[in-house]
């Protein structure tokens, strides 16, 4: 089945509307890129679990959907060769990763009649406790907790004595230099500390210029006597990054060691938020599992076009009733323009693309779709089912008949 077809049919609006359902960008990405399915086993495996998923829904308990939040673009970056993350892409993949432990716990649990669901939780398993680490570390503002190792601690502790021996040391000065200030207080310049000094009076405090006010009436000098305290604390600073860095790049390694499992991971939660949608979808819009038969035999009984039901409701739309077999190969639609011909030849399409693609579909719960090869169409102007009262015209039938061997093909034609 082409893009083409698929594009005449108006699958490619269904999915954008489906896509809308997901609790994800992956989600969002994965509908969008719904196909119909050849084999038979996945379509029916995809409609199994899509009734499971709707049975779920309509319990008491309630689905940890995750944060839409991606990670894929930091797993890029470990793959790249980045030597550490920040805190706050690890940050979001423990929080990913605490996410989709939650679902994989919940699918699980759940009781032997979500069978299929329960079997798709087993992927969290895999994921490493990268949460509870990070928890440990790093607290609610972003920032790596002292005890995030004895090291950091240490180094942050010496530190907090020094400056504030320095915070003394400079008090004790602007003390005995205020007359030369601007202001009696100090600031801070390339995390050093500095006295705001009247330009007239800067040969009063000896040390180092770091800059001069907009106006040239200050200028901001490191007195010779905080140099060495200013330079321990740079010291204990330089310290401090380079103990920063190793925790980050453990905790980046343990990313790296564990970067399969993310991808697979994601992989799983994008079919989780798929079959969300989809059966979410279903819910909303009433829609029924199909039945595959292995026989030339079509039958849908309250058919109506997805689109439509979407757009008008199920009472804003007639339903149809269709069947065909071996006897009844072709079906001839014949009627004045603007009689709802399009509406039913798209209709049948697009349902039989919905079940090949494993979806719930807009007819009864009895209907049958059987094992189709292919399907091809031609509807003259390929006009929009959403715009058909404006430029419906000149179509007249379906011819829709099956080879017996080797294979079993759908054509859609108007005339």
């Amino acid at each position: 089945m082409t893009p083409e077809i698929l594009n005449l049919l108006e699958f490619d609006k269904l999915r954008k509307i489906l896509s809308s359902f997901s609790f994800s960008i992956l989600g969002r990405e994965i509908v969008l890129s719904i196909v119909p399915l050849k084999e038979r086993e996945k379509r029916e495996e995809s409609i199994s679990l899509v009734k499971e998923f709707r049975l779920l829904l309509n319990s008491t308990r309630t689905f940890p959907a995750p944060q839409d939040k991606d990670i894929r673009p930091i797993l890029k970056k470990v793959k790249e060769g980045v030597y550490h993350l920040s805190i706050n892409e690890l940050l979001l993949i423990s929080e990913v990763t605490r996410d989709y432990k939650e679902v994989g716990v919940f699918l699980r649990k759940l009781s032997a009649e979500y069978k299929g669901l329960s079997r798709l939780g087993a992927f969290s398993k895999r994921l490493p406790d990268i949460y509870e680490k990070i928890q440990i570390i790093i607290d609610e503002n972003g920032e790596l907790k002292d005890n995030a190792s004895a090291e950091l601690k240490s180094i942050r502790s010496g530190f907090t004595k020094l400056h504030k021996k320095l915070l003394r040391a400079a008090n004790k000065l602007i003390s005995e230099k205020k007359r030369f200030l601007q202001e009696e207080i100090f600031t801070t310049k390339e995390e050093r500390i500095v006295l705001p000094v009247l330009f007239s009076k800067k040969k009063n405090v000896p040390g180092i210029v770091h800059s001069i006010s907009q106006t040239q009436n200050t200028v901001f000098i490191e007195p010779i006597e905080l140099m060495e305290l200013n330079n321990e604390c740079s010291t204990f600073k330089l310290r401090e990054q380079r103990e920063i860095k190793r925790i980050l790049r453990a905790l980046t390694e343990e990313i790296i060691k564990n970067i399969e499992c993310y991808e697979k991971s994601i992989l799983e939660m994008q079919e989780i938020d798929m079959l969300y949608a989809i059966a979410s979808f279903s819910e909303k819009y009433n829609l029924s599992a199909p039945i595959f038969s292995i026989e030339p035999y079509l039958y849908i009984r309250g058919g109506r076009h997805p689109l439509l039901l979407i757009k008008k409701g199920k009472d804003g739309v007639i339903p149809f009733d269709i069947k065909l077999d071996k006897q009844s190969k072709i079906l001839l639609v014949s009627g004045p323009n603007m009689g709802g011909k399009t509406v039913l030849l798209k209709s049948i399409g697009i349902i039989i693309l919905m079940a090949y693609a494993g979806l719930h579909i807009p007819a009864k719960e009895d209907s049958i779709i059987p094992d189709i090869d292919s399907i091809y169409a031609d509807i003259g102007d390929e006009q929009s089912i959403e715009n058909r009262i404006i430029d419906e015209f000149y179509y007249s039938y379906l011819c829709f008949f099956y080879k017996k061997s080797p294979n079993i093909n759908l054509k859609i034609k108007s005339i």
